[in-house]
C-alpha cells in the first residue's frame, strides 16, 4: 500500500508481530529499540522515500 510501518516491539505477542513480518521482509531500520528511537524513526523524512521505491517496485 505504500505506507511504511515503523514498529517497537514490547513483551506481548501483539507487540512482536510487525517485528516478524518486517524482519521476513528485511525491513530491518525500522523496528525501535525503545519508545524514543520509535518516535525518531516515525520523524525520519527517509520513510517518504520508502513509501515511492515501495510504489515504484
Amino acid at each position: 500500500m505504500g505506507v511504511p510501518v515503523v514498529t517497537c516491539p514490547g513483551e506481548t505477542f501483539a507487540s512482536r508481530h510487525s517485528l516478524s513480518h518486517l524482519s521476513n521482509v528485511g525491513l530491518t531500520e525500522t523496528i525501535a529499540r525503545d519508545f524514543e528511537e520509535y518516535v525518531e524513526l516515525a520523524q525520519l523524512p527517509q520513510l517518504d522515500e520508502q513509501i515511492a521505491i515501495s510504489k515504484i517496485s
